[in-house]
């Protein structure tokens, strides 16, 4: 009998909550499984759009629940709930069948975010909790009553195709009845995990990142398995990797040939340079320009844009091989070996800085050869920027003798003259490519 009491008088105290603030219930749905091969995604951009002083959290206890606690929101921090945010986002995707990208417990960047072909991002317009004790005054706290309750508007950018391809809004809702006691943290994360289910359940997200990204009116072929690639299609390690044979270019004199096979290389982090070797449409480049890409989108001279495969890459050498779909493309003659000496005259040809830079050409002479952890290195004063990576150095009759991979800067971020490339020959090697 006593117990009968004690229980009806919690249920009253508990209904006796009235100054709870009012949010709708939020139906939870059920996610929609990730079809066929996913495209890699990230969560890459949070931002929280709360007013300074909008309560995150409400403590309430006595049996009205009428002393009231707020931790408000003041801005200071905009970054504090990223991390929650994030570990709801990587698992519930993960638990959907996604590839995430970044969604491990890695404390340092390794290069993964390049590979992403979306990009997720984040508006937190509502993110807070009511709950209360009524028995804390005897120090109970096993009884509980309130909501957590969360709103998130999400962007998603296609990489390759450079545009938005999904608007949407999700809500989550945790109601919090007779459990033990928890922070309030616990429960905004319950309802974190459930916007993010819900935003699972929208089939326009699924169908969006089901989808082939279009280029202008043509859609990119799916990343399909390749003689030099995995079974899964994606690029295997070069040391691992048999020789590939490589129709060589044409020759021809002067720099208009190499600087039409010269193209921009994009991926969710960076630009940078290549050039085309091949008719056949096969690129080199520098690793650090892909990273760990399976495939990027590629800006021709002629400002037309593909999507190519990386084939191979090997991180030591900082070399990689990419292949366009179709064939007779503009292609630069390679000087096997470059055989070049201190004061020939050499031409970079990249994209320094910006892609309004594309195409630029610079000239300067062999500087010095050098050694680099074992690996040959040519030194030139020919002036390159950041998004020169990757281009060609090549000498005065168009033929590529190196490719651009790094250079020294000053305070103001300008080059030096202090500029190192790594000879084709090597480039080439490295990658187990023959040249017919």
């Amino acid at each position: 009998m006593k117990r009968l009491l004690l229980a009806a008088i919690a249920a009253l105290l508990l209904q006796a909550c009235t100054d709870m603030r009012t949010f709708p219930d939020v139906a939870a749905r059920e996610p929609i499984a990730a079809q066929g091969t996913p495209r890699p995604l990230i969560l890459s951009k949070v931002r929280v759009a709360l007013e300074p002083g909008t309560p995150m959290a409400r403590k309430m206890t006595g049996a009205q629940c009428g002393n009231v606690q707020a931790l408000n929101w003041t801005g200071e921090h905009p970054d504090a709930l990223n991390p929650d945010l994030a570990h709801s986002f990587n698992t519930q995707f993960q638990a959907a069948g996604y590839k995430v990208i970044g969604g491990g417990d890695d404390l340092f960047d390794n290069g993964s975010a390049a590979s992403a072909e979306f990009q997720v991002g984040a508006i937190v317009d509502w993110l807070t909790t009511d709950y209360c004790y009524p028995w804390a005054g005897v120090a109970v706290y096993g009884d509980i009553k309130g909501f957590a309750y969360a709103r998130i508007q999400w962007q998603v950018y296609d990489v390759l195709a450079q545009k938005i391809v999904y608007k949407g809004t999700s809500e989550g809702r945790y109601n919090i009845t007779h459990t033990e006691e928890r922070s309030w943290h616990d429960y905004l994360d319950h309802a974190l995990d459930q916007t993010v289910r819900n935003l699972l359940a929208d089939p326009r997200l699924s169908q969006a990142l089901g989808s082939e990204p279009q280029l202008g009116s043509q859609a990119a072929a799916p990343t399909s398995p390749i003689a030099t690639t995995d079974t899964a299609g994606t690029a295997v390690d070069a040391s691992d990797a048999a020789p590939i044979q490589i129709s060589a270019a044409q020759a021809a004199a002067g720099i208009e040939t190499p600087r039409a096979a010269t193209v921009m290389i994009y991926t969710a982090t960076s630009l940078g340079s290549g050039v085309i070797v091949s008719p056949d449409g096969y690129i080199l480049t520098n690793y650090h320009v892909v990273r760990d890409a399976s495939r990027v989108r590629v800006k021709l001279a002629d400002n037309s844009q593909q999507i190519a495969q990386v084939l191979r890459r090997d991180s030591r050498r900082d070399v990689a091989l990419l292949k366009l779909g179709g064939s007779n493309y503009p292609a630069a003659a390679l000087r096997l070996p470059p055989d070049v000496q201190v004061g020939d005259e050499v031409f970079a040809i990249g994209s320094p800085l910006e892609e309004q830079n594309a195409l630029t050409v610079t000239r300067g002479i062999i500087s010095a050869f050098r050694n680099d952890h074992g690996y040959p290195i040519i030194q030139s004063d020919v002036s390159i920027q950041h998004g020169n990576s990757g281009g060609p150095l090549v000498d005065r009759n168009g033929k590529v003798v190196a490719l651009c991979v790094a250079g020294e800067m000053n305070a103001v971020n300008t080059s030096v003259g202090l500029n190192f490339f790594i000879p084709i020959d090597d480039a080439v090697n490295r990658l187990h490519i023959q040249i017919q």
